[in-house]
């Protein structure tokens, strides 16, 4: 704890990004004109980007926190009254 009663606490986060990925879906009708022959699948995903080469933005958080502590003072009255409830007997 520092001088006058004054917390400090913290955290850090570094989050990784996300891969981006890009894919194309290729018909049939496409394949088979670009290849000179009918395609044996109806239909394909081509990447565009290859897989785990190009991320989004690395996310940096920081989060802070100061308190100071402070002692509150209760009536006599009331802690009597409290004490006589039923609940806390």
């Amino acid at each position: 704890m520092f001088p006058w009663q004054i917390q400090v606490s913290g955290v850090f986060q570094s989050i990784p990004p996300d891969s981006i990925l890009a894919t194309y879906p290729v018909s049939n009708a496409e394949a088979s004109a670009s290849l000179g022959r009918p395609a044996t699948f109806p239909s394909v995903n081509v990447a565009l980007i290859e897989p785990a080469t190009e991320f989004l933005e690395r996310v940096n958080q920081l989060d802070l926190r100061v308190s100071k502590s402070a002692v509150a003072a209760v009536a006599p009255r009331l802690l009597q009254r409290h004490r006589g409830h039923p609940r806390h007997r």
